[in-house]
């Protein structure tokens, strides 16, 4: 009893892996792109502080 329910949310993790990996991939992407836009409309200051990012 107890291996067919392991085996079954096996089977519902296996499924959903692809659409959290792709969640985790859109987040990431929407947070670098967030500092991006938040370092290139940093004061001057700011800008100074990070050289190397542009």
């Amino acid at each position: 009893m107890a291996h067919v329910s392991f085996s079954h949310h096996c089977g519902a993790l296996f499924l959903l892996f692809p659409v959290y990996t792709q969640l985790i991939a859109t987040r990431n992407r929407a947070q670098k792109l967030a500092l991006l836009l938040l370092i290139r409309g940093w004061p001057q200051t700011g800008k100074r502080r990070f050289p190397n990012v542009l």
